[in-house]
């Protein structure tokens, strides 16, 4: 920790700390995205989410 005055301004941290705070940063994103999906009703069941994934392929297969 680097003090300034008595106080704490900065914290120094190694690169792999750093990927890893924000890789943690990114899933804790995802789950609350997806939590908010679902309270609002943007869910779909798994057969509608297979035909998506099928149609999505075939658009890129067709490019």
């Amino acid at each position: 920790m680097i003090t300034q005055h008595g106080r704490p301004p900065a914290v120094l941290i190694s690169s792999g700390e750093y990927d890893q705070i924000r890789e943690q940063w990114r899933f804790i994103e995802s789950l609350t995205a997806g939590l908010d999906d679902s309270q609002s009703g943007r869910v779909m069941d798994t057969e509608e989410l297979k035909a998506r994934l099928a149609s999505a392929r075939e658009q890129r297969r067709s490019r």
